[in-house]
């Protein structure tokens, strides 16, 4: 029983998930959803209407351009988590920038 226990608690431990951006630094400005462009505007609604596990990655560049990658219906948030800033950041490699993905939702 002992061993029962102390296995649960590194389970949950283990089911923590890692915050978004917006999470930590809600003044940051990616988070600011006032600046985005339509197309981001359009696939955050699209991302806020799926359910289950979920990741919104966004990077905008020093000229105001907006990639972004999303994830849904994952086993883990942290698949969900790694496969938006994948997505993101398979974008980003197509052009010559050093913005980066960081995960909003």
């Amino acid at each position: 029983m002992k061993y029962l226990s102390i296995g649960i608690v590194l389970l949950l431990t283990g089911c923590q998930s890692t915050p978004t951006l917006c999470e930590v630094e809600p003044n940051a400005l990616l988070c600011d959803s006032s600046t985005y462009n339509v197309a981001t505007v359009n696939a955050l609604t699209t991302f806020e209407s799926r359910a289950g596990r979920k990741a919104f990655a966004l990077g905008k560049t020093e000229n105001g351009g907006e990639f972004y990658g999303f994830s849904e219906g994952y086993s883990s948030q942290s698949k969900a988590n790694t496969r938006a800033l994948d997505e993101c950041k398979k974008i980003l490699a197509k052009y010559d920038t050093n913005a980066q993905c960081e995960l909003i939702r």
